[in-house]
């Protein structure tokens, strides 16, 4: 119908990570061999799956950081440069 809206989320695990790529996803192939992409009909933005997530450790607020490691990556090197940048970062943080 015209002037409908419609929002669909989507979690999409793999190497897509700005919006750019989500608008180049082809939804149709058309009998011509023209194609229909999400840019044709609408648009994509990144965001947070749940915006309403509490996260404490040892009873007290917190905030969780996730990180992935590449299939190339040494492990123990990617632990001692988290915890090298979360020294860094803690000068930052409000007090406890």
């Amino acid at each position: 119908m015209p002037g409908q809206n419609f929002q669909i989320s989507v979690r999409a695990v793999g190497r897509l990570s700005e919006p750019a790529q989500f608008d180049d996803i082809i939804l149709k192939s058309n009998a011509d061999g023209t194609l229909v992409r999400l840019k044709d009909v609408g648009h994509s933005e990144l965001g947070a799956e749940d915006y309403t997530n509490d996260l404490d450790y040892n009873g007290r607020e917190a905030v969780g950081i996730a990180v992935t490691q590449l299939s190339t990556a040494n492990a123990l090197d990617v632990h001692q440069k988290c915890v090298a940048e979360l020294d860094r970062l803690a000068k930052r943080f409000p007090p406890a």
